[in-house]
């Protein structure tokens, strides 16, 4: 939910409902490129990746649409990942990712109904 010009509410639920022109989310947007500049160590670029992914249900976006694209980048980084099971950090990271699939899943089953999956 954004706060309009005119003082009132109004529903955003995906960032595709955004008006690209509008001042404040071109201020936004900017913002979130400069947030989301790498600056993890060299070769984490999946955690970085997971971050941005994060970013926009972390917001509050809550389109079933739009949570499913983001439910398969998800899940497309998982199987990129390859993770060493005697690697602690990438086991942790990975049940991480896991745990934001479930999130994912939980916020489509509010807004859509448990039958989508």
């Amino acid at each position: 939910t954004l706060l309009n010009r005119n003082g009132s509410f109004e529903e955003v639920t995906s960032p595709d409902d955004l008006d690209l022109n509008d001042t404040e989310v071109i201020e936004a947007n900017k913002l979130f490129v400069e947030w989301a500049k790498p600056d993890t160590p060299e070769g984490d670029s999946g955690r970085h990746n997971f971050e941005k992914t994060k970013f926009y249900v972390d917001v509050g976006f809550t389109d079933p649409e739009y949570l499913k694209d983001v439910l398969e980048w998800l899940r497309e980084d998982i199987k990129e990942s390859g993770v060493d099971p005697d690697n602690l950090e990438q086991v942790k990271f990975q049940q991480e990712q896991l745990g934001e699939i479930d999130r994912v899943r939980e916020l489509i089953a509010k807004t859509e109904g448990a039958d989508s999956l």
